[in-house]
This record gives C-alpha cells, sequence and structure tokens, in this order.
C-alpha cells in the first residue's frame, strides 16, 4: 500500500483514493453487461459461419469422391448409359453402408421433407451419400444429350428435421455439380441451401 502510495506521488492527494480503489462494482457490471450484448449477436454468426464452411468441405470432398468414382467406373470400362449413381458405390472410399431404410433430412425447393435410404453409404467425414435410383439414360431429357445422376448428401449424417441436404448432380460426360448447375446452363438455386458455394 505504502509503495503504491509513493508511485502514485505525482497525483493530487484528491486522486489517490480514486487510483488506490480500482473499478466500482457497478462499473464491472456494466462492462459485463455489454460483453454480454456482444457475445449474444457475435457467437451464434460465427457457429453458424463455421458449421457452414465444414458442410461446404463435406459437400467439396463428396463430390471429389463421386468424381473420381466416375472416372475409375470409366477406365474400367464398366460405365454404360445404363449406370445407375449406386453402381459408383464399388469405386468409392467410405466407412460403411447405412442400413436401409435410415431416414436422412431432404430439401426440393427448399420444403422440408424426409429421404428413406437404400444403397447409401457413410463418407469419413460423417456425411451420409444416398443414390437416386435412376441411370444416365432414364434421365438424358433432363440434361442432354447423355443425361445425369443424381445424389442426396446430408452433411451431418442424420435426420434432424432440417432442410441442410445438397443435390449433387453427375453427368455422363462427367461434370459434377449441385442442383443448380445440374446441366451447367440451367439455373434451379431453390433446390441448393443456404451454406453451399459452388
Amino acid at each position: 500500500m505504502e509503495k503504491a502510495r509513493r508511485d502514485l506521488g505525482w497525483l493530487p492527494s484528491a486522486c489517490h483514493k480514486r487510483a488506490l480503489a480500482g473499478f466500482t462494482l457497478a462499473e464491472l457490471l456494466i462492462s459485463l453487461a455489454i460483453l454480454g450484448v456482444i457475445a449474444t449477436f457475435i457467437i451464434p454468426k460465427i457457429v453458424q459461419n463455421q458449421r457452414n464452411s465444414n458442410y461446404n468441405a463435406i459437400a467439396k470432398e463428396a463430390m471429389a469422391t463421386i468424381s473420381n468414382a466416375y472416372q475409375a467406373a470409366k477406365l474400367n470400362g464398366t460405365l454404360s448409359p445404363n449406370t445407375l449413381p449406386q453402381d459408383l458405390t464399388q469405386y468409392m472410399n467410405y466407412v460403411a453402408p447405412v442400413p436401409f431404410a435410415t431416414v436422412l433430412d431432404y430439401r426440393p425447393n427448399h420444403v422440408l421433407t424426409s429421404f428413406t435410404c437404400a444403397n447409401c453409404i457413410k463418407l469419413h467425414n460423417g456425411a451420409v451419400l444416398a443414390p437416386i435410383n435412376s441411370s444416365f439414360s432414364a434421365q438424358s431429357a433432363t440434361c442432354p444429350p447423355n443425361g445425369l445422376v443424381n445424389y442426396v448428401l446430408d452433411p451431418d449424417g442424420y435426420y434432424s428435421g432440417v432442410p441442410n441436404s445438397l443435390i449433387l448432380t453427375l453427368t455422363y460426360e462427367g461434370r459434377i455439380g449441385s442442383r443448380t448447375y445440374s446441366c451447367f446452363g440451367t439455373n434451379n438455386t431453390a433446390d441448393d441451401p443456404d451454406w453451399f458455394s459452388f
């Protein structure tokens, strides 16, 4: 205490008490209230941005997995207009098949529905990739000249009741994208979740 008084000797004597007293309880409470209000607005945004970045990275990884499987099937000579999306699964690196009839989130046109698994696989990042049972030739009219196949990607891998799934499309020529750019000329943004950016 004596040392503090000596160090503050240059201050006028009226300031000594105030300088030694520190912050009042009211000042501390006001500071904490301000920090609490700031945190209330900032923390949810940070969490959401982190989740969106994580989901976007999962989508890019799934697209690479599908693209690599397509190239492997093409090299092996097993690719044809009648190839189904689940036919490419044998060329994919994944953790395990997902039990039949597992329910996933699904979002056509921003409307929450559910998707029941058949031939779904669990990826190493925890996401579930679900092939939609339709061959390239079956959808050639949708995406000429040779059609496309579709996959549903649920990034959290379970039915959460939030429409966060992404529909991925692979054309017979090997181009891959989201439903928005399914034919790389059409634009159907209603099918893409807000977290996805191509």
